[in-house]
């Protein structure tokens, strides 16, 4: 198995083994002509992703939501790449489509740790079949464990990762306020009533499914419509964003990243449904300081403050062109994929296995905690001066 899966321990930890098309649907994309794929991209062009990568730009897509994808031919194949949004896929690339719940980038994590470029046959064009990727060993563990890798590697790259994200905030801070979130979003969410049978099945989202510090979800719930929750209400799909208007504070938001049909959420989120190209935009923003302050200035409510759908899509925002919304998502989805790639290789360098562990016990057997000394509140200045 990958130095990946090394890094929750042992055996003890994966909780289902098998080959990857037992927990993965594999399939490649359609082919594209040559001439139908700009090198460039302008505004209503989508991401083409062939066998080393990115190719370029065309007119359709094939996929929406949050995929990993392997490419399957030329010098590079088995790179890995996760994406999130509208994009197309060729025939020289691997669509991977989770079977069961799989954190979408742990996911990436554990197919860029098998090295599968190993596999490939062929000299003069090497490659990649889709059924032997299918054949490979495969492993994960628990979800929470997933998720709690995918937590890690927030907070221990915390410093670089979301530094680089919070520019893109800080390059529109002067802009002056030209729209609002309800202009870049799809606000036609349709209803449980209007889609469901009352014998149907659906997966529950509340908030206890969201990790609101990796934005993806946790758990699910299965419920018949019949006996759903009350506030089961709103029809989701992959790369909706789900923003939660209780507590504001709390900063409960998540990108729902599975590709099912009968994914639910609670009345007790604001939905997303962002246009074309403004998925990380429109998440940088409702985490965004400047978005919780207002947000926990306005919430009504004793021991649950909350707010409206109405002030969610209201909230005034600077709606920048679509060419350089493009630039900034794409240094976007970088800073994400560097950050996380810087961290994955340090933590496999240094914790592949066990072994690399020299001691263990509590915090006291290594470092001695001790508090300060008090100080008069008079005694201190709120201001620096020199000798301070």
């Amino acid at each position: 198995m990958s130095q990946f899966i090394e890094m929750f321990g042992d055996n003890k930890q994966i909780e289902k083994q098998g080959v990857l098309a037992d927990f993965c649907a594999l399939k490649a994309g359609k082919s594209v002509k040559s001439g139908d794929i700009s090198d460039s991209y302008e505004e209503g062009l989508y991401p083409c992703y062939g066998g080393n990568g990115l190719r370029g730009y065309v007119s359709s897509y094939s996929h929406d939501g949050i995929y990993n994808i392997i490419g399957r031919q030329g010098a590079l194949c088995g790179n890995v790449n996760i994406v999130n949004g509208k994009f197309y896929a060729t025939e020289h690339a691997v669509v991977v489509t989770p079977k069961e719940q799989i954190a979408p980038y742990w996911l990436y994590f554990a197919l860029s740790g098998m090295n599968l470029n190993q596999y490939a046959r062929g000299v003069a064009q090497p490659g990649l079949a889709v059924n032997q990727l299918e054949r490979l060993p495969f492993a994960i563990p628990s979800i929470d464990l997933q998720q709690r890798f995918v937590t890690i590697a927030e907070q221990a790259d915390k410093s670089g990762f979301d530094g680089l994200k919070s520019q893109f905030i800080e390059m529109f801070k002067d802009k002056k306020t030209n729209g609002k979130i309800a202009d870049l979003v799809d606000t036609d969410i349709k209803s449980v009533k209007k889609s469901f049978n009352k014998d149907d099945l659906i997966e529950y989202i509340d908030i206890s499914s969201v990790n609101a510090k990796s934005r993806t979800l946790n758990e699910t719930t299965q419920y018949i419509v019949s006996s759903a929750p009350s506030r089961a209400q709103q029809c989701v799909q992959n790369g909706d964003i789900l923003v939660s208007t209780v507590r504001p504070i709390n900063r409960n938001v998540a990108v729902v990243d599975r590709d099912l049909t009968n994914l639910v959420a609670s009345t007790g989120f604001c939905v997303l449904r962002p246009k074309d190209g403004y998925r990380e935009y429109l998440l940088a923003i409702v985490t965004s300081d400047k978005y919780t302050d207002k947000m926990c200035d306005i919430a009504s409510g004793g021991l649950y403050p909350a707010v409206n759908n109405s002030d969610v899509l209201s909230y005034d925002i600077f709606i920048p062109d679509k060419d350089f919304l493009h630039r900034v998502t794409q240094i976007y989805q970088q800073a994400d994929k560097s950050g996380f790639d810087g961290l994955k290789s340090q933590f496999i360098e240094m914790f592949g296995d066990n072994k690399q562990i020299e001691k263990q016990g509590v915090l006291a057997d290594f470092c001695a905690l001790k508090a300060g000394k008090s100080v008069k509140s008079g005694d201190i200045s709120d201001s620096y001066e020199e000798g301070l």
